[in-house]
């Protein structure tokens, strides 16, 4: 059992740019990361609606624990309030040959395997809390809301959650495999592995890639 009297670890990410534009002090960060953050009315007598949120800022800032994403507001009105961090930037998007594993169409969308994963944990045990596994509403905005787009295509979402709020989403992928496959070789050489095995390409610092990716 683990004392939750303040907030966890955000990801690695720019802390003077999160402050301006994404909100707020994310706190310290880490590569160990993958906390949520759970608020629900002092007395419940059924089951109430589950509203899971997932925070913006172009896939390279933000936290689920920012202060404009606080959930009392929603559950003094009768729903229980998730929000969730996931990785950022390169943690969560790193794409390199090295990491395919001879499958081919490996999955390096780790971000949004990060958000399907606490979509399971919603399922799993939102019911301690007074939840309704069958009333799972997922809403997000920018990054947010463009990752519940893509989570309502995912088969891996498939009854995760009912229903969806997009809030300023937008639609269209923003990097090319192929593209994304070069930009990663390309990261790789930066850190001095001019050729990256899938055991090297992952010993990477969240501190290394956060210098690295302002120059990608």
């Amino acid at each position: 059992m683990r004392q939750a009297d303040c907030f966890s670890c955000a990801s690695w990410q720019d802390i003077t740019w999160c402050r301006e534009l994404g909100g707020g002090d994310p706190g310290n960060f880490s590569e160990d990361c993958l906390y949520l953050n759970v608020w629900a009315p002092a007395v419940r007598h059924e089951p109430l609606p589950v509203m899971v949120w997932l925070h913006g800022g172009g896939y390279t800032i933000g936290a689920g624990s920012l202060p404009p994403y606080d959930g009392h507001a929603l559950a003094k009105r009768g729903a229980i309030v998730v929000t969730v961090n996931y990785r950022l930037g390169h943690l969560g998007f790193f794409t390199h040959p090295a990491l395919e594993g001879g499958e081919a169409e490996c999955i390096h969308n780790f971000a949004l395997l990060d958000q399907i994963a606490a979509l399971r944990w919603v399922q799993d045990n939102i019911a301690a809390f007074g939840g309704d596994t069958q009333n799972v509403t997922l809403f997000g905005e920018s990054a947010g809301a463009r990752s519940v787009l893509s989570l309502m295509a995912s088969p891996l979402a498939k009854g995760l959650f009912h229903k969806a709020i997009i809030q300023s989403g937008y639609t269209l992928p923003d990097t090319p495999r192929e593209v994304a496959l070069k930009k990663g070789v390309a990261l790789a050489e930066h850190l001095g592995l001019a050729n990256a095995t899938a055991r090297t390409a992952t010993r990477f610092t969240g501190r290394d890639v956060l210098a690295a990716g302002r120059a990608f």
